[in-house]
């Protein structure tokens, strides 16, 4: 008989080896954390752009006298947004320390709850802490004082917008951001240089929507991460193959930004 192998240490980049019991066994942390390059540029196989940067090569400082602040978005602020938002935070942490603020709301929500225990497991299957999250409800100064806003739906990203029409572009579905970067990737060697990556990232809302219209969806539901509360174990593996592609895709494009663009 086969021995079993050990069961390594729950942390970030050693992923737990079993998923909580609703879920079926099929992506996890180490899946979302890949090191799968972003798509490489023509622009920097043909131009000597790269050498006229040659003094910033090299890592990108982390500090910034202020966080990049993420916050997502759901409707009870139980499952969803939770979900992302302590996925995010620990994936972030791993990536860049101190680099980034990620909080959650939601737009009818269940004020002062812990979220759902299958979030919950999900979260710490994903590595991330699930402790001491309280559910909030939006209100205009939580989402103007975020510099991203990553809802689960269109109709959320419209009653964000609503909150103030300022938020137009820097809020977006998560699924329809993780495009956007796949589109921007190609394109990062002509991207303007900041000195921190909290500086780069604050450039990307405004570079996300300017490819909004290389990213249009197959259908408006490619665009929407659905609801699984109360809706059984099928919507919760439903739900995980909808978001968990688009953490990959915005951790992968993080994990990219390290480097000054130009010297990648």
């Amino acid at each position: 008989m086969a021995l079993r192998p050990v069961r390594p240490a729950c942390t970030f980049w050693a992923v737990m080896w079993t998923w909580p019991r609703l879920l079926l066994p099929c992506k996890t942390l180490q899946y979302l954390l890949s090191t799968t390059p972003a798509p490489a540029s023509s622009t920097q196989a043909s131009t000597t752009k790269a050498s006229t940067t040659k003094a910033k090569e090299g890592s990108l400082s982390m500090t910034s006298s202020e966080p990049f602040r993420v916050l997502t978005v759901c409707t009870g602020n139980i499952c969803r947004s939770p979900l992302a938002e302590r996925v995010l935070q620990a994936g972030f942490d791993a990536l860049h320390p101190g680099v980034f603020e990620v909080t959650s709301a939601g737009t009818g929500a269940i004020v002062d709850h812990s979220m759902q225990p299958e979030a919950a497991e999900l979260v710490q299957k994903y590595g991330g802490d699930s402790d001491g999250f309280v559910s909030r409800q939006i209100t205009p100064e939580i989402a103007r004082a975020a510099d991203l806003v990553l809802v689960m739906t269109t109709e959320h990203r419209s009653q964000v917008i609503q909150l103030s029409p300022a938020l137009l572009k820097r809020t977006f579905t998560v699924r329809e951001f993780a495009r956007m970067l796949d589109a921007l990737a190609p394109r990062r060697a002509n991207l303007p240089i900041e000195d921190t990556v909290a500086g780069q990232w604050r450039q990307l809302p405004a570079l996300a929507a300017s490819v909004r219209h290389l990213c249009l969806p197959e259908t408006p539901e490619d665009n929407d991460v659905s609801d699984p509360f109360r809706r059984g174990q099928k919507a919760w593996v439903k739900m995980d193959g909808e978001l968990s592609p688009a953490l990959r895709k915005i951790f992968r494009y993080a994990r990219h930004i390290t480097k000054d663009p130009a010297a990648n």
